[in-house]
């Protein structure tokens, strides 16, 4: 076959599929909509030249079919983008096309040194802030506080169906003479989720008392004062996030709010950021119907403990009523820093409660989460505590344990659950998803130090419940059980004089407990009838 005749081939062949395709069942219109609203993004993305018209500008001159999907239904225009190389005849032409239904607005900026200038944005701004009546979500991102200030004062009138608000910003310095006017005139009364993500945009109590989703993440600079006031004007808000800048400060000047806020409808309530500031947040929060709470505290760099109980008297009466809860302790090496993560939980209502903080892996300095739970939670009705993971990198120090003791004087069941494996160090500071056991000293410096402080309570010490201690899986099981026993006996025997319960432990579906005959500690089987876990 001559290339001639090949070419005549294909080019029938195209003609044939082609025949067949517009002679066999025609695309649906939500398809033809997809098609189109691509053409029309190509379109606002370029300015001039070549792609001054394209595709989009022929379709509603294909057929009437085509016509009224392209401009009678207006769900084709309803997002609109003005990005770096969008132009404002563009937007104004989307705003005709999209009529009079609800609109989302995507403001956005990659790249400030090409494409659009704060003037294009500016000038896109008061296109669209005459359609505000009309906007149903409104995104912005992408911009210094400066230049974000400039664009927000455009929206100041009222935004009657604004379902949805996101604005990000670049950092969450504020410079000295930047004025926040109110975003919309705080005129929203259906506005549903806002997140403000590094950005020191306020938002003032106004007329959005719908508000059921609020995210302030990254923020460096909070005015605490102002977003109590802000929360007390939201009676339906369901779900608060708040997320502080790690080493953020807050201005001790700041006025302090004395009343209480009921969030009466709050199920969720997540809070990251500094002791002090996260604190002075949840000194005048009452949530008791709140179904989920996850705190997260940085540890402070000083060693000086700080106590704020009369600061927080709600969370402290809020956990008066709890018998028990979960302990995780852990620690996760990255670069040659442990981070160590101390977290409360419990299971109705499931609050976490977290202190989080840093220190070289080679310079460890003993934490003291005592004082950090002290702050915050009532735990003098705890009856038991499960704690559910301990650090694999280094063994907790007495202290730790003693101060956590000093917590719970009810406590009468102590459950540990050993995790004896932790994640390698990969290749080029990757994490390896392979393995490890965790280190004999460490295994048995954990039961030696935390038997040493239940020693110190001597009789009003509570039993220690181990089912998981011998989970490695390898031939050294016994030989731990040997070495546990050998390094805890004097601690045990000083409770059984004591009339202290012993220690009981569990291998596979054996379980053992220790007793002392004749001076001597070994392991005794339990029967199944007698089993405690």
């Amino acid at each position: 076959m001559s290339v001639v005749a090949a070419a005549q081939s294909q080019m029938r062949y195209s003609l044939d599929a082609r025949h067949g395709i517009l002679n066999g069942t025609p695309l649906p219109d939500n398809i033809l909509c997809h098609i189109f609203q691509f053409l029309a993004e190509e379109r606002a993305r370029y300015r001039g030249g070549y792609y001054k018209v394209v595709a989009v500008d022929v379709v509603p001159l294909v057929c009437q079919r085509w016509r009224a999907i392209a401009t009678v239904k207006p769900r084709l225009w309803k997002a609109i983008v003005f990005h770096d190389h969008t132009s404002a005849i563009s937007v104004q032409r989307k705003l005709s096309l999209s009529q009079q239904s609800r609109i989302k607005i995507n403001i956005q900026q990659t790249d400030p040194n090409n494409g659009n200038s704060l003037q294009d944005y500016v000038a896109c701004a008061r296109l669209l802030a005459k359609e505000a009546s009309r906007i149903q979500t409104f995104m912005i991102r992408g911009f210094n506080c400066a230049s974000l200030a400039a664009i927000l004062k455009i929206f100041s009138m009222p935004a009657p169906e604004l379902r949805e608000l996101y604005v990000v910003g670049l950092d969450g310095v504020q410079p000295k003479g930047t004025e926040w006017p109110p975003l919309f005139g705080m005129d929203m009364p259906r506005l549903q989720s806002a997140t403000v993500v590094e950005s020191a945009v306020p938002l003032y109590p106004g007329s959005f008392q719908n508000l059921i989703r609020l995210r302030l993440l990254s923020q460096g600079n909070l005015d605490f004062y102002a977003l109590i006031m802000l929360l007390d004007a939201l009676p339906s808000l369901r779900w608060l996030a708040i997320k502080m800048k790690r080493y953020s400060e807050w201005d001790p000047d700041t006025k302090m709010y004395t009343g209480t806020i009921a969030l009466n409808n709050l199920r969720e309530l997540y809070i990251e950021g500094c002791q002090d500031n996260v604190l002075r947040v949840l000194a005048p929060l009452a949530f008791p119907d709140t179904a989920q709470v996850y705190v997260t505290i940085y540890g402070d760099n000083d060693n000086e403990p700080r106590r704020y109980r009369q600061r927080c008297t709600h969370m402290w009466e809020f956990t008066r009523h709890l018998r028990t809860v979960n302990l995780a302790y852990v620690d996760e090496v990255s670069n040659g820093l442990v981070t160590r993560t101390i977290s409360i939980t419990w299971n109705d209502p499931e609050i976490c409660v977290k202190w989080v903080w840093s220190a070289a892996e080679d310079k460890s300095e003993k934490g003291q989460p005592g004082f950090f739970f002290d702050m915050v939670l009532d735990l003098q009705n705890v009856e038991q505590i499960n704690i559910t993971r301990l650090p694999t990198v280094y063994a907790v120090h007495p202290l730790e344990w003693r101060h956590l003791l000093e917590l719970v004087p009810a406590l009468t069941v102590l459950l540990l659950r050993m995790n004896t494996h932790r994640p390698l160090d990969g290749p080029e500071g990757r994490t390896d998803f392979r393995v490890a056991e965790m280190e004999h000293h460490i295994l048995l410096a954990h039961f030696s130090t935390l038997w040493q402080e239940l020693g110190v309570l001597g009789g009003q010490g509570p039993p220690l419940l181990c089912p998981d201690f011998c989970s490695l899986q390898s031939p050294r099981d016994w030989i731990l059980f040997r070495e546990f026993v050998q390094v805890c006996a004097p601690h045990i025997s000083a409770r059984a004089a004591a009339g202290a319960s012993m220690v009981f432990l569990r291998r596979g579906e054996d379980m053992f407990s220790t007793e002392r005959p004749y001076g001597t500690v070994r392991l005794i089987r339990v029967s199944p009838r007698n089993r405690l876990l």
